[in-house]
């Protein structure tokens, strides 16, 4: 209201009714009075930050609105996170990841946009790389979502991958893909805190996209399991939500930043 009322000083420019339209619009809009009902849509979970249970119904609440959204949202690849594209040649059209949304085929799958697809197949590849994964490795996934890191490290590398995500819906669906690819005796999908996975030690872990729903109070206790959970040497790449600034080699474009651990060395960011 305070940026409202200095439409009083500028009398000589707005006459007095279209002062009083403006503020009539202002209130009906929401612009100005008392705030607006927090939407539906929105929801503020009970008890206490970051515990397991408010985790849970969180994420429930962002996910488990259904497959059939997040599929015309991200296409057949079902890949929530951030894309890589490595070099120029291989982007694709930038107007696709747009017109893939609104331009749905007969059976509602989206058509899948060439750049995107490389770009996400080149962000699993780069993940893949820096924790060095080959045949019989064994992987956990953090967060895994709709599982396409999973079937890709298995399918490509032949890790053998446990996934685990809250969300109930996320987790049926990649255990379906995984039956459907014939993948069942390499990669497990759990509906599953990560905080509960006590069958460690891992060969690597990958969370990808997963830090912003730690938290940043919890980012030392997360970092912590994830540790504990691999063994000696082993390696461990995850996707903050922000990266750290001024560190070495940032000169090399990547999805994300990485943090990578060893069970005899410290914990580390780096722009790789």
């Amino acid at each position: 209201m305070a940026h409202l009322s200095n439409l009083s000083h500028a009398s000589e420019v707005i006459d007095p009714a279209a002062r009083r339209q403006i503020l009539l619009t202002a209130l009906r809009v929401g612009a100005a009075g008392p705030p607006a009902p927090v939407p539906v849509e929105e929801v503020a979970p009970r008890g206490h930050r970051h515990s397991r249970k408010r985790d849970a119904h969180a994420i429930a609440h962002h996910y488990d609105i259904s497959n059939e959204f997040y599929r015309l949202l991200l296409g057949q690849s079902m890949t929530y996170s951030c894309a890589y594209w490595p070099d120029l040649d291989t982007t694709g059209d930038h107007t696709d990841t747009v017109t893939s949304v609104r331009s749905v085929n007969d059976d509602d799958t989206p058509p899948e946009t060439p750049g995107l697809k490389t770009a996400q197949t080149a962000k699993f590849d780069l993940v893949a790389s820096k924790l060095g994964l080959a045949r019989g490795t064994r992987l956990l996934d953090i967060g895994c979502g709709w599982g396409s890191f999973a079937l890709h490290a298995a399918r490509n590398y032949g890790a053998q991958v446990v996934g685990v995500t809250l969300s109930e819906q996320q987790a049926r669906y990649a255990q379906v893909r995984v039956e459907e690819t014939g993948l069942a005796e390499h990669v497990e999908i759990r509906h599953q805190d990560y905080r509960e996975v006590d069958d460690g030690p891992y060969d690597a872990v990958a969370s990808i996209g997963m830090a912003e729903h730690v938290g940043q109070e919890q980012l030392r206790e997360y970092a912590a399991t994830l540790h504990g959970l691999l063994r000696p040497r082993a390696g461990c790449s995850t996707r903050p939500s922000r990266g750290v600034p001024g560190r070495r080699g940032n000169a090399e474009a990547t999805p994300s930043s990485t943090a990578t651990s060893s069970r005899t060395g410290s914990w580390s960011h780096s722009r790789r």
